[in-house]
Formats: C-alpha cells, sequence, structure tokens
C-alpha cells in the first residue's frame, strides 16, 4: 500500500491495482477580514468568486467562515505581525505574508481529512493590504507557496485604480484576476513566456505590479491552458470535478464563462477587461460540436448568451 497525498493506493500480489481513494482536488479559500465593505457585499462578492473559480477550473471551490485578522495569533500567543509604510497613508496596516502561512499551513496540512477535507490547496483572501521579504515591494497582491500548498492573495486596496475605495464593484476585477493567477501558481503553472511583458496576451503574464496585473487579460493563452490541463487532470482515483479535461474545455467552459461575466456586467456596466474576456470566449465557442445545457440549442443559436 501506498500514500500519495490523501490517495491511498493497494495492490495486490501480482502487483495489479486493486482499489484506491479519491485525491485531494477541493480548493479552500479562507477570507481574512477586516474588509472594507459591508459584510452582505462581501458576501456577494464570495458567492461571485466561487461560482466563477468553479467554472473557470471545473473544480470544487469552498469558501470559508470569515476571520478576522485582528483574532488570530500563533500559538504561542504572538499576534500576526504587521507595519505600516511610509509610501502608504499613515493608517495603513500590512501584515505579513510569511507569518499568515506559519499560522495556516499547520492547519490545512494537518486537518485534510477533518476541516479541509479533500483539500488540495487552501488560498487566503485578504482585506488588508500584505507584504512579503520581496526586495522593493511596498504592497503585494499575490503570492503563491507551492510546498505549503497554500496562495495569499489581497483585494488590492492599494492599487492606483482603487484608491482605498469602499465600493465592492471597484474590487471584483483586481480579486478575479489575482485568485485566477495564483491558483494557476498552485498547479504548477508558471508565468506565460511571452517576449514583452506589456503585450496583453494571457492572464498568467508576469506583471510589474499591481496596477499592470489590472491591464492584463483575465483569460488564459491556449499554451497556459494546455498545461493546466495536464495538472488539472491527472488524479489517483476521481476527485469531485473533472478539472480542465478536454471535452470540458471543447464543450462546456466557454459558453459558462460567457454567462457568468455577462451577467455580471449586466450590474456593473462596461468594463473594458470582462467585455475583452466575454469576446475571447464567445469567440472559442464550438457551435458545430457543443450544445447550451439549457435552452439545448448549438452555442450559435443559443438564446441563452
Amino acid at each position: 500500500m501506498f500514500q500519495f497525498h490523501n490517495a491511498t493506493i493497494k495492490l495486490n500480489h501480482y502487483g495489479k491495482l486493486v482499489s484506491t481513494c479519491n485525491s485531494p482536488t477541493t480548493i479552500f479559500i479562507q477570507p481574512i477580514g477586516p474588509f472594507p465593505f459591508p459584510e452582505a457585499d462581501l458576501q456577494k462578492l464570495l458567492i461571485f468568486l466561487q461560482k466563477f473559480l468553479i467554472t473557470f477550473y471545473n473544480t470544487k471551490i469552498v469558501v470559508k467562515e470569515v476571520h478576522n485578522v485582528t483574532n488570530l495569533s500563533h500559538p504561542d500567543g504572538q499576534p500576526i505581525n504587521s507595519r505600516t509604510h511610509k509610501m502608504l497613508p499613515p493608517d495603513t496596516i500590512q501584515f505579513s505574508i510569511p507569518d499568515l502561512i506559519r499560522l495556516y499551513s499547520p492547519k490545512f496540512n494537518k486537518l485534510k481529512n477533518q476541516e479541509f477535507k479533500g483539500g488540495f490547496s487552501l488560498v487566503l483572501l485578504t482585506g488588508f493590504n500584505i507584504y512579503s521579504s520581496t526586495k522593493g515591494a511596498i504592497s503585494i497582491l499575490g503570492q503563491t507557496y507551492p510546498l505549503e500548498s497554500i496562495a495569499v492573495c489581497s483585494i488590492g486596496q492599494y492599487l492606483n485604480s482603487i484608491n482605498f475605495s469602499k465600493n465592492v464593484l471597484d474590487y471584483y476585477l483586481p480579486v478575479l484576476r489575482v485568485m485566477s493567477h495564483e491558483i494557476a501558481h498552485l498547479y504548477g503553472l508558471p508565468h506565460c513566456q511571452v517576449q514583452n511583458v506589456d503585450d496583453k496576451i494571457c492572464g498568467m503574464q508576469y506583471s510589474k505590479s499591481g496596477d499592470h496585473a489590472m491591464l492584463q487579460p483575465l483569460e488564459f493563452c491556449e499554451k497556459c491552458l494546455k498545461r493546466l490541463r495536464a495538472t488539472t487532470t491527472h488524479w489517483i482515483g476521481k476527485g469531485e470535478m473533472d478539472g480542465l479535461t478536454k471535452k470540458y474545455l471543447k464543450k462546456t467552459r466557454n459558453i459558462e464563462l460567457v454567462k457568468v461575466l455577462g451577467e455580471f456586467c449586466k450590474e456593473i456596466g462596461q468594463n473594458s477587461i470582462f467585455d475583452s474576456a466575454i469576446e475571447h470566449y464567445k469567440s472559442k465557442l464550438d457551435s458545430d460540436y457543443a450544445k447550451c445545457d439549457i435552452c439545448r440549442h448549438s452555442f450559435s443559436n443559443c438564446v441563452c448568451v
């Protein structure tokens, strides 16, 4: 018998596979406040984020109950390290990414059969600004720790395009951008190797800053999707959902992303990044192969989009 993550492989005396249990495939999102907008607005954001990521990666996404950073402490009673920065407003407190990792990594990796059952990775979504030891970085939008299977993402209050807004609608784009990007890193995907980082080609491009990342597309290029197809589907046993299979990418993903983003854009009005993503996914619809699950028309005649 061999152990691989949470999967067990059992062989008979001929060396033949006789049984397996499912591999961990669930992505947990742990929101950590305080957030700069009301609780009701936060819940709407989290529901939309969950719906988008389920469609984007075709995997199970579980959003945990909101924690507050002021109530967090290490086992020895020490609070999470924090600081202020001369380049930010005086009352802006930043919290340490490595400290958050040290707090949540043991909980996640020891409780995969209990609180985080079936957990492949954990994403901490913070309502406050975060910092790391990265040289020259004032604030960090997102950072991934693959060995711990944890990513830390902020909602991006410090961004010039946000400017510490208290309107939740301003945060949808940065949250979707950073979460989709960092989760791909958790699946082992590196930055997209584009020749010029200013080219707006792929959501996995390297960015020079958080504000630079806001100019990049939400969608991924075909090369990155092909890599993700391998890393999100090669499981021992069977996960809760199938990941980015060839069938899902061809038949379902594009039309569902058009619907998810389209519904949201009706609320907020025009947004160049979301509009570009919708047009991209529409251009990928395979009308000869796929049919809408709702109206049952081919996508070229779908009445739901």
